[in-house]
């Protein structure tokens, strides 16, 4: 499923994934006011949903995303890409309230100049559920020294019997890269913007459809220009 928002300001979503459904699910935010969600995601037995938000926009943002992996062998695997540029917050929670479920999440942010990237990636295993396994990833890369990043990683385990591993950076640009990219003809925006397109384009996973795919790749290339 394709979302595109192009006017919206506030949104409550609510979503179940039945019993052996394997879903792909990515949101384009393309709206130019700010935007304030609250998203509820039940997985259920034996299913799979590969959620992924792109907010690649000049807008505010503040999202607050649950998923509860209710039932045995449910599985989900979150992504975000974003372009900060102003505010954009995620609250971001994957659950486990079931044994043998699989809970993961790539947040992926390029920081621009006067931006506030703040992630809150929480993954929790409640007990009894024995077998599941919880893996957060968060990486906010920077372009600019008047920016403000911030990621607060959680690992909330009630359990022995699991796996269960976070991963998380914030980063400058590579001076060598920058340099040698330049030293091909490139100019330093134009460096900057490959190098944001390449970092969030790995949204598009997502999508098996190649002519769709391409299309996505276009926006981001069209707004990293347009922003950056």
């Amino acid at each position: 499923v394709y979302i595109k928002l192009n006017k919206a300001d506030k949104i409550d979503l609510d979503i179940n994934v039945e019993a052996n459904v394997k879903s792909s699910i990515l949101i384009w935010n393309d709206t130019k006011d700010s935007l304030v969600t609250k998203e509820h995601i039940n997985v259920k037995d034996n299913a799979n949903l590969t959620l992924a938000y792109a907010d690649i926009n000049n807008s505010n943002v503040d999202r607050k995303i649950i998923v509860d992996l209710i039932e045995k062998y449910a599985s989900a695997d979150v992504k975000t890409a974003c372009l900060t540029s102003c505010d954009k917050k995620y609250i971001l929670e994957i659950n486990s309230k079931a044994p043998f479920t699989l809970g993961q999440m790539e947040n992926f942010s390029v920081v621009l100049k006067d931006g506030n990237y703040y992630m809150d990636a929480t993954g929790r295993i409640l007990k009894g559920c024995n077998g599941s396994k919880s893996h957060p990833t968060s990486r906010a890369l920077c372009f600019d020294a008047k920016q403000k990043a911030t990621i607060l990683p959680h690992l909330l385990i009630d359990e022995n019997d699991v796996e269960a591993s976070h991963a998380t950076s914030v980063g400058s640009v590579d001076e060598n890269q920058l340099f040698y990219m330049q030293t091909r003809g490139l100019n330093k925006n134009e460096v900057l913007s490959l190098i944001a397109v390449g970092y969030l384009s790995f949204i598009t996973d997502v999508i098996d459809d190649e002519d769709l795919k391409n299309s996505i790749i276009d926006h981001i290339e069209n707004k990293v220009k347009e922003i950056c």
